[in-house]
């Protein structure tokens, strides 16, 4: 990674080579390509102007979607659609949209409220192939807190064989810049300003592969922001505490609660001394009362609604529901600190030498004397002090004026992230019976039962439950959701199956296929190109009790057992034997880490061990 402050003393001059690309399409075996991408900003103080123009050639009809544009700005944005056509093969023009051809509207997703985001689309449809779509467009944006975050591959699945970022910046403007790719980079001087460039060709794609980093981690790219800015008040990104110190100015007075919720704050803390009790019951009031609405968090929508809003209106977004969660525990004398985290359950990558907006969530921190308190505050189901794969092991930068800092958020322990399931199954010996099969879900597994049980109803919710079963030739006759208590991050799941065809029969004998446990099937060593990361661990425990009800005698003959252990993950199967009843118990466990691709071969080769055996587990009745 390559990084870089450049102030109006520092300005380096380089030379580039531009080559000029035919504007006829050609014939192509990838169903579309990105024949040329530009990119040309010009900053001034206080706005600054972006022209995006495209060249992609689209060879089949699996790539048709690319020819739906949708150009997504933000309102107090100036958008003028510069050009937009496709030609044939021959370079003939075979469409090109009206102006009633062109639709506005909101770029909202369901359970958004964010109503400053809108798209313009159109279509740019070919009837035969090849052909290329050709549009560029022109922004004019005010308040910013990046002037560039731009990568030549904007589409996630396909090649781009020429992309180039031009940025035009006064010598009085200072920026940052941190960087990424096989670039040409130059920096030209006019009389006023300075011309930066960024130049790459033919750059493929970054393919998605199991247990891979971000991809966003593995794009070449560009980011600039301004070390100075103004939105809403002036700020810095000079360091993170400057950062962090405009987030809190942002944001200052907003802890406005109204006084019916001053007096139930009063009675809910009423004679309680303990100060992690009255969080507790602080929180669990604030989850019953509120639910969560999502509001776009990235370059803008930083600043939140106050608390007397969320208060009044019984809802938020993450930003408005732990601001109003700051004043209940402000009202009870507890100080809390809001702080932002990049939150996914495969995201999380925050670069620490290149401080501003890289965040899309916010939560609580709650430091006591013994113990240090996190709140999510997005989710009704969600048990107090108690994170998730969502935000766990990751930066956040704590919001604390000039004392603003980054913070490492705990991780969880590898328990937390044991699944147990327990299968008691009564067979006759044409492989027909019954099954009780019984779930204990934590970590990852925990937060999407715990969601299915408060947002799905009963349908999805049964879809759901069947496609972890990992059974085959079933039906699911009741099952059951359960949390013991709201603040125990377990989940707990009954089903009752009826079974069909569990055994085949080969000559005199049944041949049993127990259920596998969840493990994966990584992209072979030849096929892998990208590093590995494994983002949190995977810890699955499975007890499989088999009752035979044939009536007819038969001998069992069982699999051996397997114990693999790896630098990476362990993996067991014990089976025994108790009368007619049989046992087998399989543990997997994958470490949560990160390895070079260099380390591949052998990281597949732990999960090609213990899909070898499994394909060996098959339990054999030989009639006697």
């Amino acid at each position: 990674m390559k990084f870089i402050c450049i102030t109006a003393e520092r300005i380096l001059v380089l030379m580039i080579i531009l080559f000029n690309l035919s504007d006829t399409p050609v014939l192509s075996q990838s169903p579309a390509t990105l024949i040329n991408y530009s990119t040309r900003i010009i900053v001034r103080p206080g706005y600054f102007e972006t022209v995006r123009s495209y060249v992609v050639q689209i060879n089949d009809k699996s790539a048709e979607n690319l020819s739906q544009i949708e150009i997504p700005f933000e309102k107090g944005d100036k958008l003028d659609i510069l050009e937009a056509y496709s030609i044939d093969r021959n370079g003939e023009i075979i469409a090109k949209p009206g102006k009633k051809d062109i639709l506005t509207s909101s770029n909202i997703s369901e359970g958004t409220f964010y109503a400053d985001l809108y798209k313009r689309t159109f279509s740019l449809h070919g009837n035969t192939y090849p052909y290329r779509i050709v549009y560029s467009y022109r922004i004019i944006s005010s308040g910013f807190l990046a002037i560039a975050r731009w990568t030549p591959l904007p589409y996630s699945n396909i090649s781009t064989e020429e992309a180039s970022l031009r940025i035009e910046i006064p010598y009085n403007y200072n920026i940052r810049i941190s960087s990424s790719g096989d670039f040409i980079h130059t920096v030209d001087s006019l009389q006023k300003s300075y011309i930066l460039r960024w130049v790459i060709k033919d750059v493929d794609p970054v393919a998605y592969e199991v247990f891979s980093p971000e991809i966003r981690e593995l794009k070449p790219f560009v980011n600039i922001v301004p070390l100075d800015f103004t939105m809403g008040v002036r700020g810095s990104m000079a360091d993170w505490q400057s950062f962090g110190q405009w987030n809190d100015l942002l944001n200052m007075d907003l802890l406005d609660l109204p006084v019916s919720d001053q007096l139930k704050v009063t009675e809910i803390v009423k004679g309680i001394a303990d100060k992690h009790e009255r969080i507790r019951r602080l929180y669990h009031y604030m989850q019953d009362n509120t639910r969560y609405i999502n509001v776009k968090m990235d370059i803008g929508g930083l600043k939140s609604y106050p608390a007397s809003y969320v208060s009044i209106n019984k809802y938020g977004d993450c930003k408005a529901l732990s601001t109003y969660m700051k004043a209940l525990l402000f009202q009870a004398g507890i100080r809390s600190y809001y702080t932002l985290v990049n939150a996914g359950e495969e995201r999380g990558y925050i670069d620490k030498d290149f401080p501003g907006q890289q965040f899309n969530h916010v939560i609580l921190c709650v430091p006591l004397e013994s113990d240090t308190i996190w709140l999510e505050n997005t989710a009704g189901y969600v048990p107090f002090n108690y994170l998730g794969t969502f935000t766990q092991n990751r930066l956040g930068l704590l919001i604390n004026g000039r004392n603003s800092t980054l913070v490492k958020i705990p991780e969880m322990e590898l328990d937390d992230f044991l699944n147990e399931t327990v299968y008691h199954i009564t067979l006759n010996s044409q492989g027909s019976g019954n099954a009780v099969i019984s779930k204990t879900m934590r970590g990852d597994e925990f937060v999407r039962y715990a969601a299915m049980k408060n947002v799905l109803g009963e349908r999805d919710q049964k879809e759901e439950l069947e496609k972890d079963l990992r059974l085959n030739n079933f039906e699911s006759n009741e099952w059951i959701i359960s949390q013991d208590d709201r603040d125990i991050p377990v989940i707990k799941i009954t089903a009752n199956l009826k079974l069909t065809n569990q055994v085949r029969k080969i000559g005199n004998s049944l041949i049993l296929t127990s259920p596998p446990i969840e493990s994966f099937q990584p992209d072979l060593p030849a096929d892998r190109k990208n590093p590995v990361k494994v983002f949190y661990p995977v810890y699955r425990r499975d007890s499989v009790y088999y009752d035979f009800t044939a009536p007819d005698p038969y001998e069992i003959k069982l699999p051996g057992d397997v114990n693999i252990e790896t630098a990476y993950g362990k993996y067991s199967s014990a089976y025994s034997l108790d009368g007619r009843r049989i046992l087998i118990v399989r543990t997997f466990c994958l470490y949560s880490n990160c390895y070079k691709t260099t380390e591949y071969p052998e990281f597949y080769s732990f999960f090609d061990r213990i899909n070898n055996s499994l394909r060996e587990s098959s339990i054999i009745l030989n009639k006697l």
